[in-house]
């Protein structure tokens, strides 16, 4: 007999979890980020159970990013802080409209620690949930996926092409293939889709297929503001997919093409609220994003209590781009 899928909205978010330094007119913020941390955190606030799983340094940035996720109703039981790991961090630069990514210091040069997946051992260790996030192909992710997708949803969203091998494995244990095509990764090489598949096309919104189909539909982007700011909205785009998707179609195969349409266009609708804003959530808890989720108190306040800095002086990096 299948094993039931996990119907309570739940979600074990495993991946990137950085601590994302948000720049703008000259002032640097900390800011919890990471696609995988993104995800848990866009679908607490939605009012799913959301957990994640990760190993972060016993350091001032770790310990910025479990108390910024708790803040937000993530589950951080099951982040291990270990004091010979350093927590990654990067830097989120915005300036008239467009963003860039850097992984070292532009004040010292020093280079930013990498992402570190947990060791495959704590997979027994794993919550349960309805859905399984992860953005990064890794022993633990793979075994954990090929354990879990009989009795609950597997989303895979590759950040980064990774080992060929291992993306392939983790991808064909997924559900739901959630891709960027700006990577090379392509998610539309087989003459039909082995499970529900959706790719990102930035600007020009995205292109989805269920599974077992081998034609593409096409949707426009919702963004019909000035955009502020792009990062998040990929992030958004898939959180406002599981959440307007039902999870028990997705897992078995029967959804249907007005479903999987509605969910990507609820996703995408939330996308184009993102990009009005700096950062990854700037819009929670505003009346933008109320009238978007229909969903404006929240169980905790709208945003944790966020430091700054003066990017000019150095010493704001070494406390906080070195973990000193």
């Amino acid at each position: 007999m299948e094993p039931a899928l996990v119907q309570r909205r739940s979600v074990h978010a495993a991946g990137f979890i950085v601590l994302d330094l948000l720049v703008a007119d000259g002032r640097m913020t900390p800011i919890v980020g990471g696609t995988a941390a993104n995800v848990a955190v866009n679908l607490s606030v939605l009012g799913w159970d959301s957990c994640v799983t990760a190993l972060l340094g016993d350091d001032r940035a770790g310990k910025e990013v479990v108390r910024q996720l708790s803040h937000y109703g993530v589950d951080t039981s099951g982040v291990v802080l270990d004091p010979g790991v350093r927590t990654p961090v990067l830097i989120h630069e915005v300036v008239r409209g467009r963003h860039r990514f850097r992984f070292s210091c532009p004040q010292c040069g020093s280079k930013y620690a990498k992402f570190r997946p947990l060791d495959p051992g704590k997979v027994s260790a794993a919550p349960e949930a309805s859905v399984h996030f992860f953005d990064r192909a890794s022993s633990y992710a793979t075994r954990l996926a090929e354990g879990v997708n009989r009795s609950a949803v597997v989303v895979f969203e590759p950040g980064t092409p990774g080992r060929p091998a291992a993306t392939a494995a983790l991808a064909s244990s997924s559900h739901l293939l959630r891709v960027s095509s700006e990577l090379e990764i392509e998610a539309g090489t087989e003459a039909a889709s082995p499970q529900v598949q959706v790719v990102g096309l930035g600007s020009e919104g995205v292109r989805f297929r269920l599974a077992g189909d081998t034609d593409w539909v096409h949707l426009p982007s919702e963004l019909r503001a000035p955009l502020v700011d792009a990062g998040g909205a990929g992030d958004w785009l898939t959180s406002g997919i599981l959440d307007a998707v039902p999870l028990d179609k997705i897992h078995d195969s029967s959804l249907c093409p007005g479903e999987l349409r509605a969910a990507v266009s609820r996703g995408l609708m939330l996308a184009a609220v993102c990009c009005q804003y700096e950062g990854t959530r700037g819009q929670v808890g505003s009346s933008v994003w109320a009238d978007a989720t229909q969903r404006m108190s929240l169980p905790t306040p709208t945003a944790p209590r966020l430091p700054t800095f003066d990017l000019q002086n150095c010493r704001d990096c070494e406390a906080w781009f070195h973990h000193v």
